[in-house]
């Protein structure tokens, strides 16, 4: 018997690259995996090698309504999964003014909106069970902005907030969630993973083309092995008390302290500005016995009797 033998996992995005690669590590690992991915990238080879365990669907719509009824009726047929991954989408590259309305558009339905509400037709799931896991697998755009990253960043960004609030608002109902964030990997990029704005010279200035360079050695230089990752993200799967924010690849990892350093260094320039906007304490106390009952927006507490 495989050791994961009766764990039923569904994963958003295993239809190609690292997706693909989880999901047929998860499958020798025994379990059963709800796969979903766009049309035509169905896996013939797990759909032959595992017939049983190896179930896939097409996201047919980024509609929020036609995703929950979707979402509700894998539930149904399968009420035991207790384990949902996000993987990551496409990377939009480009300057922010270089990408059209459409571009900017799918770009945040399909990597922000359209994975929120997949998660959120889960969590009524999970938490009636008070029992599951959520992984979101997330590229470093998730915790480092750079030139022409912008609308990877704004999505990212926005999933990464949304997801440590999540942590704490599931967390009475013994729901575990882990981000992991993804250093660039050691292989060449799917088509289905990049997708490039219109280009300007005018933004040949600066850092905002450098991606270009980027894609063209991440082949021979992206410092995070792909199966090694897979491992990794099976363990924290596993893991009970695994961390709520991991980083996979020690250069992501250096990248983002150093931007937090930088960020901090920033702040604490302009301390002086963020102490001068606070109420001053002696300010305070005489705002609080003269004029409160003055301030529409001010409501005391009931007294107690004898006060």
């Amino acid at each position: 018997m495989a050791k994961n033998e009766g764990k039923t996992t569904f994963i958003l995005g295993a239809g190609a690259g690292l997706g693909l690669l989880l999901c047929s590590q998860l499958l020798k690992d025994g379990r059963t995996v709800l796969a979903m991915m766009s049309p035509g990238e169905e896996s013939q080879y797990l759909k032959k090698n595992y017939p049983e365990a190896y179930h896939a669907y097409f996201q047919e719509s980024m509609e929020p309504k036609a995703i929950s009824e979707q979402i509700r009726k894998i539930i149904e047929e399968y009420p035991e999964v207790d384990e949902l991954i996000l993987m990551d989408g496409y990377r939009m590259y480009g300057a922010l003014e270089e990408a059209s309305e459409l571009e900017i558009n799918h770009s945040l339905q399909y990597n922000l909106i359209a994975p929120l509400y997949v998660c959120k037709a889960f969590l009524p799931h999970f938490r009636e069970k008070r029992k599951g896991k959520i992984l979101s697998i997330m590229s470093e755009d998730a915790l480092l902005s750079k030139a022409g990253h912008s609308l990877s960043n704004v999505a990212r960004f926005g999933l990464l907030g949304a997801y440590r609030s999540l942590q704490e608002e599931m967390e009475p109902f013994g729901v575990k969630i882990s981000i992991i964030c993804l250093g660039e990997l050691h292989v060449r990029p799917e088509p289905t993973d990049t997708r490039i704005a219109s280009l300007t010279r005018i933004y040949d200035q600066g850092d905002s083309h450098s991606f270009l360079m980027e894609l063209k050695s991440r082949k021979k230089n992206g410092p995070v092995d792909p199966e090694k990752a897979v491992k990794r993200i099976i363990k924290v799967l596993e893991k009970e008390d695994s961390s709520s924010l991991i980083v996979l690849g020690s250069q992501a990892k250096q990248s983002y302290y150093d931007q937090n350093e930088k960020t901090n260094r920033t702040l604490l320039q302009e301390e002086g500005l963020s102490q001068d906007a606070d109420i001053t304490p002696s300010r305070r106390r005489k705002k609080s016995k003269k004029t409160s009952n003055d301030n529409p927006l001010f409501r005391p507490g009931r007294r107690k009797k004898g006060d």
